[in-house]
């Protein structure tokens, strides 16, 4: 009696969700991305796939096989990505063109996010990011500690001492 109780009340609210996501969820993208990045022949059929599986889960919310189906789907979908991209990245090193690389590297590291607005001591909102740096350093520089001169010893690293290095350099075969 329970255990029907548990599911009728999981049915009720699947049906109040699905319908706040029917209602506040838009059907479609308005714009067109500016990338033009074009994908294997797999990953653009688990795409279709997962779009096709998105709209039979939606047409039947109650339908827990069809939710399941929809999340292995975009779970596959997931893992073939990130093989996509680590494939990628290793034909990147492989390459071994430092310009590549670099180019690569400054597309994945990017200023996403200035640091937001601060309030000083005297509890005035900060803005100027001249000010905000300033703050930043007084902060920095109080609780760090002051240098007195000692080095400190460490008797492993002082006992070992290399004489001679030697770089190789490898080629991928």
């Amino acid at each position: 009696m329970q255990a029907r109780n548990i599911r009728l009340e999981t049915l009720d609210f699947s049906r109040v969700l699905w319908s706040a996501v029917d209602r506040f969820v838009p059907k479609s993208a308005r714009f067109m991305s500016k990338s033009k990045c074009t994908y294997p022949r797999e990953i653009r059929k688990l795409c279709r796939q997962k779009k096709h599986l998105w709209k039979k889960c939606r047409s039947s919310p109650d339908n827990l096989q069809k939710r399941w189906d929809y999340r292995d789907c975009t779970n596959t979908l997931r893992s073939k990505c990130r093989e996509l991209v680590k494939q990628q990245e290793e034909n990147i090193v492989r390459s071994n063109n430092v310009g590549l690389f670099y180019r690569y590297v400054n597309s994945r590291v990017k200023y996403r996010r200035s640091i937001g607005a601060l309030i000083d001591d005297n509890g005035a909102i900060v803005t100027s990011h001249t000010v905000k740096a300033n703050m930043f350093n007084e902060y920095y520089a109080s609780i760090g500690i002051l240098d007195d001169n000692n080095i400190p010893s460490c008797p492993i690293v002082a006992s070992s001492i290399l004489e001679t290095v030697s770089f190789v350099l490898l080629r991928p075969a």
